[in-house]
């Protein structure tokens, strides 16, 4: 019964389980609405990012932060007055005096019946300002994060945090206030009365908000965003229903709930940890309990990420991503899994603890751009995982030499994977524009994925990315006539650089591309211990009509990003497949029988002792065609049936180990086609 089923999805494709095609650069549009095209910052050029999104009352709102740059400028100059206010940038417009800096933060609110935007709320600016009382303050320069609550009386209100001056003039002003709404219309502020638990918190602002076990949980802290967590089951009410959580010391920079707990993020000069609690008190009055799941700094102790700024579950894994501006080798990416075991997955490799941990994307740092210095945001969005960097290469476009030599990557970086393993990029240059230097807001909606930009010289921008086939909901007919290759990596055996992929539909030919990383000097003056990797523009490498290749002219101790192409017989290309930088933790059967072990030892993996025998025996005889018979047929058949588990939840196999083992069944077959081209040897196939 089983091999009837396999049979009967051979031809069912990888994207089955999504709706539509992965999106491309092509799929995004600026957003247009009545009268034209939105204009850039909404009109006005210190709206600078999109700093928060929220879908709410079936619209999209959209919080900006004003003048971002010339804010951060006035708070160094006011504390070193030597340095120099305004920045010394052409391309900033910032006031000549900082105390006249216009930030009124705002919330905007697109209506999808009508295609209208509307500002429906925009700070006061009520507050003295404490360096000449003719002049006003705005109470909020920014709205950082939005979240939709549900209270306890099921009331659906929209929270949004807010960014005080404080970090600008200190404590003679207040700090960042939280804003409530049931409408997205009217906003009001959670009380904040002094002498109260929210009102004697001393953060210039908040950030990361969640629910968890029906309170909702925040984090009060500086401009960057790192501070304690407060918790509060009726946020409402603020004062004193907030009472915080985390210990003396434990500076907080995300938090997300995952698997049946709360995961925070905590900074720490050594490097991050991440640690879950179930926010149950085993002793009344003592707070508490955190368990550390992955250590400083994911194992890098040579300049760590110091901060994580953003985490997102995703097929059942919760994905951690890092902030590298400290530490001017990138953001890496980080994965834990149900049983809280993490791994790397973007990242330079290491060893932690005695056990190696390959970043198994293949990709180093920033997905291997050490510039993009944030993971800044990740949204899931039809089945698929995007996530959005800052690009901190544009700082450097006057530089001599320095600019020159970045600017092709200038620009935030959009990526997406379907399965958490293999990545690809969307674009690298901010949307052709290098002032867009990073994606700061990723909303999921009924109409497409929103994505929000970070523009603190011109003023954010507004992106709607709608999939091929979305309008007239046939994605069958969108998808590419020549699709890229899937599940693209590199594997160093036996001494040769090996590089393996799926085969496209329709390809005649694949055409490998290959950027080689060098050393550059000349960052120190920005904080660099020393010369940074910087990668090259690719280049064309080889023709191959085998789904693999091995580089004989790789250079010995060198770098390389490689990626490839599906080519058509009048030589059109399809878009890149997803890119490989370093050796990934390779497949074999050995590696796959211990998964199936671990399977059988957790309850429930399996969905019967039935189900059990019959995957094990299946799996044993596809296994034997395909190395005894050279048949591939039965074990990609095979594969099709674990993928049918979990598209339709089938109690055969718990739905997150099936995705797994899909995949491991994926890229060891890609193997045994290396095998039979003697390219790897039987021993290194199994694992021996």
């Amino acid at each position: 019964m089983y091999r009837a089923i396999c049979l009967a999805l051979v031809w069912i494709s990888l994207a089955a389980a999504q709706t539509y095609p992965a999106l491309t650069r092509q799929d995004f549009t600026p957003m247009i609405g009545q009268g034209g095209q939105l204009p850039q910052g909404f009109g006005d050029r210190q709206n600078s990012w999109a700093w928060s999104m929220a879908w709410f009352k079936g619209k999209l709102l959209v919080g900006t932060n004003r003048s971002y740059d010339c804010m951060v400028a006035a708070s160094v100059n006011r504390a070193f007055s030597f340095l120099p206010y305004p920045p010394p940038d052409a391309d900033e417009s910032c006031t000549a005096n900082y105390r006249d800096l216009p930030l009124q933060a705002e919330i905007w609110s697109w209506d999808p019946a009508t295609n209208v935007w509307t500002r429906v709320f925009q700070s006061p600016q009520d507050i003295r300002n404490p360096d000449d009382s003719s002049k006003f303050l705005a109470r909020d320069a920014g709205f950082r994060y939005m979240y939709v609550f549900t209270e306890s009386d099921g009331t659906e209100a929209l929270y949004v945090s807010g960014l005080s001056t404080r970090f600008i003039y200190g404590l003679t002003v207040p700090g960042g206030r939280l804003l409530r709404s049931t409408d997205g219309v009217n906003f009001q502020a959670v009380p904040q009365t002094p002498g109260t638990v929210l009102g004697d918190q001393r953060n210039a602002g908040f950030r990361g908000i969640t629910s968890y076990k029906g309170k909702m949980y925040i984090i009060a802290g500086s401009i960057e965003g790192n501070g304690v967590v407060l918790e509060s089951a009726n946020p409402k009410l603020g004062d004193n229903s907030f009472r915080v959580i985390t210990k003396t010391g434990q500076l907080a920079s995300e938090l997300d709930v995952f698997n049946g707990f709360l995961y925070l993020s905590l900074s720490d000069f050594r490097g991050f940890r991440v640690v879950k609690t179930n926010a149950v008190e085993t002793v009344p009055g003592l707070g508490y309990t955190f368990t550390e799941i992955i250590p400083f700094g994911g194992g890098r102790t040579f300049f760590p990420n110091r901060d994580v700024w953003s985490m997102k579950p995703f097929n059942n894994k919760l994905y951690i991503g890092g902030n590298g501006v400290q530490s001017f080798f990138g953001a890496e990416l980080y994965r834990i899994n149900p049983d809280d075991t993490w791994d790397l997955v973007s990242g330079d490799p290491r060893t932690v603890n005695g056990v190696q941990k390959l970043p198994i994307s293949g990709l180093g740092p920033g997905f291997g751009w050490g510039f993009n210095a944030h993971m800044w945001r990740q949204a899931v969005y039809d089945d698929r995982l995007y996530i959005g960097t800052f690009d901190m290469s544009t700082i450097f476009k006057d530089w001599a030499f320095i600019g020159p030599l970045l600017s092709p990557e200038m620009g935030g970086d959009l990526w997406h994977t379907t399965d958490g393993v293999f990545y690809s990029v969307i674009n690298d240059t901010g949307f052709e524009d290098r002032f867009n230097f990073g994606w700061r807001g990723l909303q999921p909606t009924p109409y497409g994925l929103f994505a929000g930009t970070a523009n603190y010289w011109y003023g954010l921008e507004i992106y709607l990315g709608r999939p091929a086939g979305f309008a007239s909901r046939t994605a069958a007919a969108a998808i590419p006539s020549l699709p890229a290759p899937t599940a693209f990596e590199m594997e160093k055996t036996g001494g040769r650089t090996l590089l393996n992929w799926e085969r496209a539909n329709g390809a005649q030919r694949y055409r490998i591309y290959r950027a080689l990383h060098q050393w550059q000097d000349g960052f120190q003056a920005k904080g660099a211990p020393g010369p940074i990797l910087v990668a090259g523009r690719p280049a064309p490498l080889a023709v191959t009509s085998q789904p693999f290749f091995q580089d004989t002219t790789a250079a010995p101790g060198a770098t390389y990003t490689y990626f490839v192409r599906s080519e058509s017989s009048t030589a059109s290309e399809s878009p890149q497949s997803n890119r490989a930088m370093y050796p990934t933790p390779v497949a074999t059967f050995r590696g796959n029988s211990a998964f199936l072990s671990k399977c059988a030892a957790t309850p429930n993996c399996f969905g019967s002792s039935t189900a059990r025998v019959t995957l094990l025996t299946e799996y044993g005889r596809a296994v034997s065609a395909a190395l005894n018979n050279r048949d591939l047929v039965p074990l990609r058949n095979y594969i099709a049936g674990i993928r049918n588990i979990y598209m339709t939840n089938n109690p055969a196999m718990a739905a997150s180990w099936a995705r797994d083992f899909e995949l491991l069944l994926r890229r060891i077959t890609k193997r045994v086609e290396m095998y039979h081209a003697v390219l790897v040897t039987y021993a290194d196939l199994q694992g021996l």
